[in-house]
């Protein structure tokens, strides 16, 4: 016939049972979380790198633009310099000009 002992040993071994069960289930739980947020912050990460590679080569593309449009306007500059000066010697009366005033 069962002791107390016998009950008590029964006991104890269906609370570390149910610990046991408990514990490995609380783990799994974690290690699913874990799994999520590791996949979440590794793609948050992809996406941010994603998007600074396209920024850079944004402002890469635009600072070539700029530097071809500055080099036009100076060319335009330089140009409508020259104009200017030839139409100042053409009111002028310069050798070459018509009689008509530079019209």
């Amino acid at each position: 016939m069962p002791t107390a002992v016998d009950f008590g040993a029964i006991a104890v071994a269906g609370i570390v049972a149910g610990s046991a069960y408990l514990s490995n289930r609380s783990a799994n739980k974690a290690t699913t979380t874990n799994t999520v947020v590791g996949s979440r912050l590794d793609a948050e990460k992809e996406a941010y790198e994603r998007a600074r590679k396209f920024d850079l080569e944004t402002i890469q593309r635009q600072d070539a633009e700029i530097r071809e449009l500055r080099t036009e306007v100076h060319s335009l500059r330089i140009e409508v310099a020259k104009l200017q000066g030839f139409q100042e010697g053409k009111d002028r009366g310069s050798p070459g000009s018509d009689t008509l005033g530079g019209v």
